[in-house]
């Protein structure tokens, strides 16, 4: 799913407290009960874009300047809302 040069940023932008292990179980975590919650609400096609969305807000220059998993699940809940709303 991500390629060397996506780990690399993505290792940049973990808190410094945290191992790159810690970030990333944080990360498969939160993308996972994320993707569960849209999936019982919204059902298997926007869970798969709400997935799709999180990784790629984890994986954007902006999320340089936030050190935790939880942003992307923020920006892509938002993304979903606005997407669910029209």
């Amino acid at each position: 799913m991500c390629d060397k040069r996506s780990n690399s940023s993505l290792r940049d932008r973990r808190q410094s407290s945290l191992s790159d292990a810690e970030f990333y179980r944080a990360a498969e975590r939160e993308l996972a009960a994320f993707y569960q919650a849209v999936l019982r609400t919204h059902g298997p096609v926007e869970a798969q874009r709400a997935a799709e969305q999180w990784i790629a807000e984890l994986e954007s220059p902006e999320a340089k300047l936030h050190s935790a998993p939880r942003h992307a699940t923020i920006s892509a809940a938002h993304t979903l809302a606005l997407h669910v709303a029209h």
